[in-house]
């Protein structure tokens, strides 16, 4: 089937008309062996952010935190004779900004569709989700692949607004294979205050690229890489990504309600249809904002989720296993999921784990 985005299509239908688990169904017991055959050290990472108080909330009916955790009781609140006890409740969005999460495959639907071609007024209602939930995707074991944009490019972290595109993902993660996870970091936890006005690029290149000339690229290059390796195409200008509209109207200025925040172009989801990967996860958000297309509003999300049935991870912490990675001269990893068990969730925070 087609798709709003050249090159990428879709999966509906593959693993029959009723699947709910869509690329997760390519992680089988050979590929769960393979991820174990990974361990060496035996390390294990969490790749998740810490859960505080008064996190932005996302969405505004949540209230005024994403993230609320209370005592129940403590010491003096609970007299039970010689045994004391200390308990807590937690309240969390399982989406947003700032929350590691898995997004389940009921999280997005396009033009009224969600994954598979459900009719979503029918699949999400406010009891839940009937179909794609969150419960679908527990547990993911894989082996998986980091492709560590900024030390591609040679520099700490992206610039605000950068959107990775297929050329930085192949040349980055080389090795990804069918079942395989896609992890990709943006260096977006290791970035400072970013400038004012600060202009998004897509690879190492500001500009338009045109939507009716495939190919052809406007602009100068630019963004944080160093001229050395702008000139040996280590910044891989985005002059190959097809189908991208210029960055203007919509698609421009501060990002609106998300800011500016890298992450992935519409055209990294080529990438992962090409090599059949089982789940993307990254630092951010998964989409760049500002959206570097006018096709869509959450290009990444709805190609992604809705079309190729490919499980997100957001927010994830990735500085500490691109660090250890690096040291050992490797890029690939075992990488264990499990997220809450909630029928009728759209989504779960998650706490990655990272096996070395």
């Amino acid at each position: 089937m087609d798709t709003f985005w050249p090159g990428v299509g879709g999966n509906w239908g593959r693993w029959g008309e009723a699947d709910e688990r869509g690329a997760l169904n390519l992680i089988d017991a050979e590929r769960i062996r393979a991820a174990a055959a990974l361990v060496r050290s035996g390390r294990a990472l969490s790749l998740a952010r810490p859960l505080r108080n008064g996190l932005p909330p996302y969405y505004p009916r949540a209230g005024e935190s994403a993230f609320d955790h209370r005592m129940i009781t403590w010491w003096g609140s609970n007299a039970g004779g010689d045994v004391q006890a200390a308990s807590d409740r937690v309240r969390s969005e399982c989406h947003g900004l700032e929350i590691t999460h898995m997004d389940a495959l009921s999280h997005i639907a396009h033009r009224g569709r969600g994954y598979g071609g459900r009719d979503f007024r029918e699949m999400a209602g406010p009891e839940g989700v009937s179909a794609c939930d969150i419960t679908t995707a527990v547990p993911v074991v894989t082996r998986a692949v980091l492709a560590d944009i900024p030390r591609l490019r040679g520099v700490d972290h992206l610039p605000p607004g950068t959107a990775v595109g297929h050329d930085e993902l192949a040349a980055a993660a080389p090795s990804l294979a069918p079942g395989d996870a896609l992890i990709v970091r943006t260096g977006r936890w290791s970035a400072t205050t970013p400038e004012p006005g600060s202009a998004p690029t897509v690879g190492s290149t500001s500009g338009s690229v045109s939507a009716s000339a495939p190919g052809s690229v406007s602009g100068a290059a630019s963004g944080s890489a160093p001229e050395s390796a702008l000139a040996s195409g280590a910044g891989f200008a985005s002059g190959s990504v097809p189908g991208t509209a210029p960055v203007s109207g919509s698609a421009s200025g501060s990002g609106g309600r998300y800011g500016r925040l890298s992450g992935l172009h519409p055209d990294a989801l080529r990438f992962v249809h090409e090599r059949d990967a089982a789940l993307v996860g990254t630092d951010g958000p998964g989409d760049a904002f500002p959206v570097p297309v006018d096709e869509c509003r959450l290009p990444v999300h709805v190609l992604a989720l809705v079309y190729l049935g490919v499980h997100l991870v957001h927010s994830m912490a990735l500085d500490a296993l691109a660090e250890t990675l690096a040291a050992e001269g490797r890029d690939d990893f075992m990488l264990i999921l499990a997220p809450l068990a909630v029928p009728g969730g759209t989504g779960s925070p998650i706490t990655p784990v990272a096996v070395i």
